[in-house]
């Protein structure tokens, strides 16, 4: 490709493949669509001129530098472009954290699947108070009681710490969701019950204002809210609201018949797993990955609608 320059004189080099870019802006696109190099692209996503970033890198910041490899995270091993970078995530990295394993016994498990069923007997778990988010910067642990009881709009969830808040839910909920899960059970009846979920604001973890964008905002605690890829988030979104729909369906099985029961609580599983199923059956397998695709396209459809 051409190496034009900008008025500058200056020329961004990809230090991946090599390929160069008269903006640094162009630079930074590149290097999260090829390259998965989420970090580098804050000046983009926290508001910034586009045009001013890539023009000019005075805009940057005092502390930028000319994107070079400056080493991975020792904890999690993550790679960050500029050594400043990396020297703030270092600071709070708490470190690779397995999403196989129970968080309260430390048991692996091959299957996502296999410890979410163990999850919910482990002699090792602990009942614990919900962790509440409000917007007045306070963080509180309350005890699940008082958090029904002293529910308000200003209350935030923290994305990826399920189980959401399921108190609004009706048994006119339930029957919707099991008449759209008959006769055949498909991601409408799990699109239902994301609908159902997000109705209520304290659940609105997540923010989606532009469905031509790759991005979307999740809320971190404390009324703050962090950018990542689309990529990354709904997958977790998926398998974290199909685990809690499953736990629903386990508090509410005698107001369900036995079969409807089993066949949603199945399907709800393979979800749960990013749609892997356990069978020799080739067809079987692609209707239950097209479902999955279905179920994810369809979480990003809610946030964006709830969102605008």
């Amino acid at each position: 490709m051409s190496s034009s320059v900008n008025p500058e004189g200056t020329i961004y080099e990809c230090s991946e493949c090599s390929e160069k870019f008269k903006k640094r802006f162009n630079l930074l696109r590149h290097m999260t669509r090829k390259h998965d190099k989420t970090e580098e692209t804050e000046e983009f996503y926290t508001g910034r001129n586009p045009a001013q970033i890539g023009s000019n890198p005075a805009h940057i910041g005092s502390n930028a530098e000319t994107p070079s490899h400056s080493g991975n995270c020792p904890h999690c091993q993550k790679v960050f472009l500029t050594s400043w970078r990396l020297t703030r995530h270092i600071e709070k990295c708490k470190g690779l954290k397995s999403k196989l394993e129970c968080e309260h016994c430390l048991k692996q498990f091959t299957h996502e699947k296999s410890r979410f069923k163990h999850y919910k007997i482990c002699s090792a778990k602990k009942p614990s108070s919900p962790t509440i988010i409000n917007n007045n910067h306070t963080t509180n642990n309350i005890t699940a009681e008082t958090y029904i009881e002293n529910q308000t709009n200003n209350i935030i969830i923290v994305y990826g710490s399920p189980p959401f808040a399921r108190d609004h839910l009706t048994k006119e909920d339930l029957q919707k969701i099991v008449q759209l899960a008959s006769p055949h059970v498909d991601s409408r009846a799990m699109e239902e019950y994301s609908k159902q979920i997000f109705s209520n604001k304290e659940n609105r973890c997540i923010k989606k204002t532009n469905l031509k964008l790759n991005h979307s905002q999740i809320h971190t605690g404390d009324n703050n809210w962090e950018m990542q890829l689309d990529s990354a988030i709904y997958p977790t979104l998926a398998t974290d609201m199909a685990n809690d729909m499953s736990e629903y369906l386990h508090t509410k099985r005698d107001q369900m018949r036995r079969e409807m029961f089993e066949k949603l609580t199945n399907f709800v599983d393979y979800m749960a797993d990013k749609g892997y199923v356990n069978t020799d059956d080739v067809d079987r397998k692609k209707i239950i990955q097209s479902e999955y695709k279905k179920f994810m396209n369809g979480l990003k459809l809610i946030v964006y609608g709830i969102s605008k």
